[in-house]
Parts: C-alpha cells; sequence; structure tokens
C-alpha cells in the first residue's frame, strides 16, 4: 500500500493463502511462505518474485531474516535456513521431535 494514499501499489499472488503469522523483511525483499509450503522472496518496490523455495513440510514459525538467511521451522524437520538472495537452501538443522512455535523463531 501506498503509505501516504492507502491505495494498492501491487500485488502478488501465491498457489494458496499465506502461512503463520508476519512475513520477514530485509534488503528491499519480503519473504513469505504459503500454505503449500512454498518460501518465496518478494520485491518490496514492485511485487515481483524474486525466487520460491519449496519446503519439504508445513512450517510452524513465520519466515526470520538474520544474518543474510531466511529461517523457517518446520512441524517435522526441525529448522531450515535458505539464503537471501537466491533461496538455496545452506544449511537444515533436523531437532528429532516435532517443533511447535506459538511465535517467532529466535535466531
Amino acid at each position: 500500500l501506498d503509505p501516504k494514499t492507502g491505495s494498492t501499489l501491487w500485488c502478488f499472488q501465491t498457489q494458496s493463502s499465506i502461512s503463520v503469522g508476519s512475513p520477514a523483511t530485509s534488503q528491499g525483499l519480503i519473504f513469505v511462505v504459503d500454505t503449500c509450503t512454498t518460501l518465496f522472496a518478494v520485491d518490496a518496490r514492485d511485487g515481483t518474485c524474486r525466487w520460491r523455495a519449496a519446503l519439504p513440510h508445513a512450517i510452524s514459525s513465520p519466515p526470520v531474516y538474520a544474518r543474510g538467511l531466511v529461517l523457517v521451522a518446520s512441524e517435522t524437520d526441525g529448522i531450515f535456513a535458505h539464503d537471501a538472495r537466491d533461496g538455496a537452501l545452506v544449511w537444515h538443522r533436523d531437532l528429532g521431535q516435532l517443533v511447535h512455535f506459538c511465535g517467532l523463531l529466535v535466531v
């Protein structure tokens, strides 16, 4: 939305609704997860998709940006860290149990 007028500047469509919580933002990108388990990086200026990354299972926390990474927690597979520049998986940590977050993943 335009902060001065409230009018729509652009719209980004996902295959399904946006998943848990608020998006993360950094360096002109907005990071969101949809309920089809896809992580998106959207350009904040014009709404174009810069990259998308498939996630293996449902996500239990909103995305978090930290030190060039976008992190998400899966309900069954632990924590995933993706490169904020291109969406490549940098690392994955299996926590060995179901992961349920009621808020933000803290890094």
